[in-house]
């Protein structure tokens, strides 16, 4: 039990925006998203996934003009 954590950063490390979704006793889905008004500028991001204080993944994305 704990918690499901997604953190979304900039390239320069700067957290965007972090959420979190309770974990239970069983298996379940969690659906993270970032939502920026003006938008991404162009660059490398990457979203951390936190079980509880560990990190346990990480995904790199890309925003092209």
């Amino acid at each position: 039990e704990g918690a499901l954590t997604a953190a979304w950063r900039s390239q320069s490390g700067e957290i965007l925006q972090q959420s979190s979704a309770p974990v239970g006793s069983v298996a379940e889905n969690a659906a993270f998203s970032l939502s920026r008004p003006k938008g991404l500028k162009p660059g490398t991001y990457k979203v951390v996934l936190f079980l509880g204080a560990d990190s346990v993944d990480t995904k790199v994305f890309v925003v092209r003009k």
